[in-house]
């Protein structure tokens, strides 16, 4: 089997992956700034609006540590709601739970 060595005009393939992912990162982490997000809030709440899940799996799907997913989910529905309620909403007895679950 031959090789053939690379000239110096080929691209490297994984240097533009690279070079594109920083260009992407930087943009959209600029972008999210601007509304007061992350692109780790981003992840978290747009995984989390795909269905039920429980606190262990959607800290599979956002590839974070159950602690950090749920202080970044928190964080993220405070700043949602912030302004909206002027007092929190205090109830007599609990919200009713379906029954079976």
């Amino acid at each position: 089997m031959t090789t053939v060595a690379p000239t110096a005009f080929d691209p490297d393939l994984i240097f533009l992956l690279s070079q594109a992912n920083h260009a992407l990162t930087t943009e959209m982490t600029a972008r999210l700034a601007g509304i007061g997000s992350s692109p780790r809030t981003y992840c978290v709440l747009s995984k989390a609006m795909t269905g039920e899940y429980t606190q262990n799996r959607l800290a599979e799907l956002t590839a974070l540590d159950k602690t950090t997913m749920v202080v970044t989910l928190v964080s993220a529905l405070v700043r949602l709601v912030e302004g909206r309620l002027a007092s929190p909403l205090h109830y007599e007895r609990p919200p009713r739970r379906p029954r079976g679950k």
